[in-house]
This record gives C-alpha cells, sequence and structure tokens, in this order.
C-alpha cells in the first residue's frame, strides 16, 4: 500500500524544496506543460513529505532524484541557499502559500535527464539556461535565488562586511554605491575588484577623519573623463580597496546623486543607497564607457 504524501506546513505555509543545478555558467530550468499550475519556466521542485523526510535536506535529495529518475541522478556536491515565502495563484483562482528552499547543486553523479518525472510519467522538458538570463524566468521568487546565487559568487564576504562598513560609516552623509559593485548587488553576473562610492565635493575633506581606522589617502584630482573636474580619496576595508569619488555639484554623477536618481538595495537588513541601473548606464555613457553600458542595457532588457 502506498502511504499518501504530508506535506510539511509552517506557519501556514506549504514547504517546498527546490533545485539549482549550476554549471559552466548556465541554470538546469523546467519547461512545464501549458495546462500546469504556475508559470510554465521555473527551477526544478518538490514536496516535502513528513512521512518520507526527517528534514529539507532530505526532501530536496529525495525529490531531486526521483524526478531525474530516468538519468539515474545524485547530487555530490551541494549547500543550501536560501528560503523565500511566495504566494502562488492556483488553478482555482485562489492563494497557494509557500516556503520555497532553495539549495544549489555544483556536482553530481548520473546523467541530467531529458525531462522530469512524476508519477512514472513525463512531466516537464528540462533545458539549460545561460545564468546570465534569469530575468526570463516569470517567477520572481526564481530570479530573486538566482540573483542570491549571483552576489554570493561575485561578492564574498569580506567584499560584504566592507560595503556595511561604508554605510555605518557615511550615515549621516550623502552618498551612493556606483560602479561594478552596484552591478553586482542590484544582480548583474560581474566580479567587482575594488568598491566605488560618490559623495558631494563638500564632504570630501572630512572622509579622512571618517575613514581615519582604514588608512586613508591624501586628497588627489583625477584626470576626468567629461569636463568636469574629480577629486578621490582611497580607504582599504577588510583588503578591499574603496575609492571615495567626489564632484562639484554641476558633476556626471554628483548631479545625479543630488536629484535623488537612487533605489535603495537590501544587502543583509541593511539599505545601501545605489544608482538605479538605468543611471548607471547613462553615467557610463556620459564617461566614454560603452561596453559597460551595453552590459546594462542588455540586462534590463
Amino acid at each position: 500500500m502506498i502511504m499518501k504524501e504530508k506535506h510539511s506546513v509552517k506557519k501556514c505555509r506549504t514547504e517546498s524544496v527546490m533545485w539549482i543545478l549550476y554549471q559552466d555558467n548556465k541554470i538546469l530550468v523546467e519547461d512545464r506543460p501549458k495546462y500546469e499550475q504556475g508559470e510554465s519556466r521555473c527551477i526544478p521542485c518538490g514536496h516535502i513529505d513528513l512521512n518520507r523526510d526527517k528534514d529539507i535536506e532530505g526532501a530536496f535529495l529525495r525529490e531531486s532524484q526521483e524526478e531525474f529518475e530516468s538519468g539515474n541522478f545524485k547530487a555530490v556536491e551541494y549547500e543550501f541557499l536560501t528560503s523565500i515565502d511566495f504566494d502562488e495563484i492556483n488553478k482555482q483562482g485562489g492563494i497557494d502559500k509557500l516556503t520555497l528552499h532553495y539549495f544549489v547543486v555544483t556536482k553530481w553523479d548520473g546523467e541530467i535527464p531529458e525531462y522530469t518525472m512524476e508519477h512514472n510519467k513525463k512531466h516537464a522538458d528540462l533545458v539549460w539556461l545561460p545564468i546570465s538570463e534569469y530575468k526570463q524566468l516569470p517567477q520572481s521568487c526564481d530570479r530573486r535565488a538566482i540573483k542570491e546565487l549571483l552576489l554570493n559568487n561575485n561578492l564574498n564576504d569580506d567584499f560584504k562586511n566592507a560595503i556595511k562598513i561604508v554605510s555605518k560609516l557615511l550615515s549621516k552623509k550623502k552618498w551612493a554605491l556606483i560602479g561594478s559593485t552596484n552591478l553586482a548587488i542590484q544582480g548583474m553576473d560581474v566580479k567587482p575588484r575594488d568598491l566605488d562610492v560618490v559623495v558631494q565635493l563638500k564632504d570630501l575633506d572630512e572622509m579622512q577623519e571618517i575613514f581615519s581606522k582604514y588608512n586613508p589617502s591624501e586628497i588627489k584630482k583625477l584626470k576626468s573623463l567629461t569636463d568636469e573636474p574629480a577629486w578621490e580619496i582611497k580607504v582599504e576595508i577588510n583588503n578591499i580597496e574603496v575609492q571615495i569619488l567626489a564632484e562639484k555639484s554641476t558633476g556626471e554623477y554628483v548631479r545625479k546623486l543630488i536629484d535623488n536618481q537612487l533605489v535603495n538595495i537590501p544587502l543583509d537588513n541593511i539599505e545601501i543607497p545605489c544608482f538605479t541601473l538605468e543611471i548607471e548606464a547613462q553615467a557610463y555613457l556620459e564617461t566614454n564607457r560603452e561596453n559597460k553600458a551595453r552590459l546594462i542595457q542588455e540586462f534590463l532588457k
């Protein structure tokens, strides 16, 4: 006798496990049949069965093997990524309240099948999607998980802590995160080498005192990429070089800063003021860096 599944429900939300197969800058996604509930393209997933699963890791290992049965799949190297609460419209027009537990798998035994199995029948085709195209995924929960995966890959703990320290020290100043770190924190697949922030020129003299623990450099005038002059101070936080850029109110960056063309991006529950990607692309164009601008514009499509 086959025992009926007993789904795990916590805080009025049904729990499910999701597994992101990640290799060669691609992720594996399901193309579900049109009659399926939910969106047609999604990360592979399965329910937690309290009759068979001791914990969410056990559920992930069991479900991934069952759904990839035709390829004798077994996850070998994997780690837990994140849990996301998500509300999904069901076939009856109601709302299913879910908690989705995402795992990332980077190594496995067996073959990846052409499709997933459910109730011993073909369920959904499996396709590899370049991770840079993750915004094509229709479910916001899947996009959020992939964004977190990229953030963890591109910004290590030292980088994240450096951003938090800058945020704390500049909490009473007008400032914003710019450059490659801004692109990475907003979900682009970019690995920054340093951390760039912009402040108003009137605040630059105070930066040496504010960052006195981090061996600040002298104020240096930069060779500008535009007709507007710029100055910088450099500090080092957790072995991460931080460039503090300042301009007059007419400068390409500070003009946008004063106009509040910003978005607050959460980083471990801290709100980080960042240039919007649209404004970042515009700033790159205005400073004759068309390649970077083009990358952002492609991402925003």
